[in-house]
């Protein structure tokens, strides 16, 4: 299966933070691509500290939950303790899609919630796979990008992981 992985950071350095996090994604997965490196303003947070935020495609036969717990031990092995709070973090990762698969658990949602509703994950999202479809709506990223209401400021560093 593939999953569309989201990693932000807006403390510490944030570059090395996402180097870091994709290191430890290749050590467990098979991953496929990276999307250039974004930086946004925070997104219904109280902090003056721009996020970075990059996408990554992975391959991996684990199931959903299973993979939540692997990308939270990393975010733990990186330092992040406030996991769920809307506060500054060294690395937060999220799983935004599965192919065209849906989930839902109480701990889990693919495709994310807030996926429609976010640029830093739509565009990054978009450059791994502009065509790909979110499964609820069925709207491809390119269409959702057009239709999103995000006002946040966003835009490529011209940094590259790769």
């Amino acid at each position: 299966m593939k999953y569309i992985l989201s990693l932000g950071s807006n403390i510490g350095d944030r570059e090395n933070n996402l180097k870091t996090a994709v290191k430890l994604l290749k050590e467990r997965f098979n991953l496929l691509k990276i999307s250039s490196i974004y930086e946004s303003e925070p997104w219904e947070m109280k902090t003056e500290k721009n996020f970075y935020n990059i996408c990554v495609e992975i391959e991996t036969d684990i199931k959903p939950l299973e993979l939540l717990d692997i990308l939270e031990e990393i975010e733990r092995k990186m330092g992040r303790e406030n996991k769920g709070e809307k506060k500054d973090r060294i690395i937060d990762i999220d799983i935004i899609l599965n192919e065209n698969n849906i989930f839902l658990s109480r701990r889990l949602r693919i495709p994310h919630k807030f996926l429609k509703e976010r640029l830093f994950y739509l565009l990054p999202a978009s450059e791994i796979d502009e065509n790909l479809s979110e499964p609820v709506s069925n709207k491809s990223l390119k269409k959702l990008i057009e239709e999103c209401k995000d006002k946040n400021r966003i835009w490529k560093t011209g940094i590259t992981l790769e």
